[in-house]
């Protein structure tokens, strides 16, 4: 959450151009900004990986993201902030249920989406049936 601070203004009086300029840096920082990339981790004892500081920045420092295999790589997992997930997913929203294909492919990926909790340190447990899915061990 960002927190405004505009100096000398008061109600009903009109910001000045620096504190608009205010407003639209702090906007932008708010918004989630693409992740290029690629982060290999180890996973600790207790099967959690550390997301990238910078990535979880990018990300707007969310409570949760959402695992899920990744649809384009082999033993990949792509973890999403709520927003990003929420975008990514409303084209299967919009698809028919009677659309046999669409169906299958939606409940599949419905019993392997995860949505996991980070932590202080930004590290996040991914369930193990999802680990085993994708055939990760000891390496993220």
């Amino acid at each position: 959450m960002c927190h405004k601070v505009f100096n000398n203004v008061n109600k009903g009086n009109e910001m000045s151009e620096i504190d608009t300029k205010l407003e639209e840096n702090i906007q932008k920082k708010s918004e989630v900004q693409p992740i290029l990339g690629r982060a290999d981790h180890r996973l600790d004892p207790k099967r959690r990986f550390t997301i990238p500081s910078d990535w979880y920045e990018r990300m707007c420092r969310p409570s949760q993201v959402y695992v899920m295999p990744s649809l384009s790589r082999e033993r990949c997992l792509d973890v999403f902030c709520p927003a990003e997930f929420d975008k990514r997913m409303e084209a299967f929203r919009g698809k028919a249920l009677s659309d046999t294909g669409n169906s299958k492919f939606t409940s599949r990926i419905g019993e392997l989406i995860s949505c996991v909790t980070v932590d202080t340190q930004n590290r996040i447990r991914v369930k193990d049936s999802l680990l085993a899915y994708i055939g990760i061990k000891e390496e993220v």
